[in-house]
């Protein structure tokens, strides 16, 4: 045999290439017990190709998860905003959770939303973004006293004599 030609066999003291080893599964859908022994399933360490694969489609997942948590989320305050001053009050003072405004198929409910606004600003109208009970006296630093009447003023009465 020529020494010239690359070796692509394995020799018994390599270990076999990750993608050469064939892939196996339970019924259970899991990962099959390469030794047959009924020992726990394969960690991240072990040969077996597909648990590393299986790891990133789960964190790809939960990161969609969050992502897509994330945006129903912007999209429930978006709605709140148009009635709230602080529209994350609807989630922290209002106890009621992000799930309560999505629908089966993943998409916020604006009607949802606008009712349970109502039902915070009816309950606490100082959290709107313009409260019709004013949060001030408007007689204060007047002395409590009306309004001094003013004169009527055009053009020619700014010149007309005092």
């Amino acid at each position: 045999m020529s020494t010239d030609a690359p070796n692509t066999h394995p020799t018994p003291a390599e270990p076999p290439a990750a993608d050469s080893a064939p892939e196996t599964s339970t019924p259970e859908g899991g990962a099959a017990d390469p030794a047959g022994d009924g020992a726990s399933p394969p960690q991240a360490g072990d040969a077996d190709p597909k648990f590393p694969r299986e790891q990133r489609y789960r964190v790809e997942r939960n990161e969609a998860r969050a992502h897509i948590e994330a945006l129903q989320l912007r999209e429930v305050e978006r709605i709140a905003a148009e009635h709230l001053a602080q529209p994350g009050d609807l989630m922290e003072l209002g106890g009621v959770e992000l799930a309560a405004f999505v629908d089966d198929a993943g998409f916020v409910r604006p009607e949802a939303v606008a009712e349970a606004v109502g039902k915070l600003i009816v309950s606490r109208p100082g959290l709107a973004k313009n409260p019709r009970v004013a949060a001030t006296d408007p007689t204060q630093g007047r002395g409590g006293g009306p309004l001094a009447p003013s004169a009527p003023t055009s053009f020619d009465g700014m010149f007309a004599p005092v």
